[in-house]
């Protein structure tokens, strides 16, 4: 046995315990909280994962390791892992814990119960909890200061602060993972979108109403004569289906802008430290 090999192994199983178990802890919240839990639980947890961070750095020069590398490559196993299983409820064919390319015989990462909260993990958590602080029905999104605020006090919600702080507790590869969540939940409602057109356009009332409609919107590079008759008439004939789309519209519209807003963040991270690397892969794409 190479007792530097038996040393890292041990090194690296102690790590997925403790960072899975932190991510486990620290993104945990309660849906029924007046004031979100979300930026004080950020903070916390990004602070926790410095300090690992920090501890491989200092230790790394002693044991003649590369303790960065284990960190990145042992929290990129983690999160990916656990993006991967919280997927699984929108995938028709699921890859299993003995299945996942991330899971290891060697240096497990441990399977940690769902709470009961419609995540399998903390990754489903987190997004959620996202969702529900941006929500569309009680927030609106100012693109000038990139900000959320509470529709009826006006005040701040969150801003663009909260993917730095998502960035410094779970890392890029968390803003990664987070990303693809979001896209998979903008299929699933897109899905259902199309699902209610088919199932409310297809009676004769309604599809009357678009023809009707479609027919005043003709030419469509002519201005309508009487435009607020003609739309007030056509809103006011499908209200029901309307506000029904609607919704969907509205979840779909709020998880591209956040979306927009971790792909911002990752490329200003990308730009700051690394920047040759970046400019190399824009240049060759």
């Amino acid at each position: 046995l190479d007792p530097k090999r038996v040393l890292e192994d041990g090194i690296r199983k102690e790590l997925v315990k403790q960072v899975a178990t932190a991510l486990h802890n620290g993104l945990t919240f309660n849906p029924r909280a007046k004031n979100s839990e979300l930026i004080a639980k950020l903070d916390a947890l990004g602070n926790q994962m410095d300090g690992f961070r920090r501890s491989f750095e200092y230790v790394q020069d002693y044991v003649g390791m590369y303790g960065l590398k284990i960190w990145q490559e042992e929290v990129s196993r983690i999160i990916n892992y656990n993006v991967e299983q919280e997927s699984n409820s929108f995938l028709k064919q699921k890859i299993y814990d003995f299945q996942s390319t991330f899971q290891s015989r060697h240096i497990p990462i441990p399977h940690i119960p769902p709470l009961g909260d419609g995540s399998i993990n903390f990754m489903g958590r987190l997004v959620r909890e996202i969702l529900r602080v941006t929500d569309s029905r009680f927030t609106f999104y100012a693109e000038q200061r990139n900000t959320w605020y509470d529709v009826r006090t006006k005040q701040t919600i969150v801003d663009i602060l909260l993917f730095r702080k998502l960035h410094r507790a779970v890392g890029s590869f968390g803003l990664s993972g987070l990303d693809r969540l979001l896209s998979f939940m903008i299929v699933k409602e897109l899905q259902l979108l199309t699902g209610t057109i088919q199932t409310v356009f297809q009676h004769k009332e309604s599809s009357d109403m678009l023809d009707s409609f479609m027919r005043q919107l003709t030419p469509i590079d002519s201005i309508i004569a009487q435009p607020s008759r003609v739309y007030t008439n056509t809103v006011a004939k499908g209200a029901s289906a309307w506000s029904t789309l609607s919704n969907y519209l509205m979840k779909v519209g709020q998880m591209q802008l956040l979306r927009q807003q971790i792909a911002h963040e990752l490329t200003a991270s990308a730009k700051y430290d690394s920047k040759y690397l970046f400019y190399a892969l824009k240049t060759f794409n």
